[in-house]
């Protein structure tokens, strides 16, 4: 079964912006965030904070920064990088 097939909203979002993917990439759940993602997830929202779903994994530890583009942090700056 797919989230889609049970009526789940990989887009959903919370009042500070964070989605399903912000929190896996958090939590660094690589299956979790396939399957978000495979359920039309948008990796590049964007939370109430300026961070990305890639840059919340990067700060998480779940990426190094940098691999898959640029991860926005909360200066604005990339994560990792100033």
């Amino acid at each position: 079964m797919t989230l889609r097939a049970n009526g789940a909203d990989a887009r959903v979002s919370e009042a500070d912006g964070n989605t399903p993917l912000h929190h896996a990439a958090r939590s660094a759940d690589a299956g979790v965030a396939a399957l978000l993602r495979d359920a039309a997830a948008d990796v590049d929202v964007v939370n109430a904070e300026g961070v990305t779903p890639l840059g919340m994994a990067c700060a998480a530890g779940g990426l190094p920064a940098g691999v898959g583009g640029t991860a926005s942090g909360r200066s604005g700056g990339t994560v990792g990088h100033g």
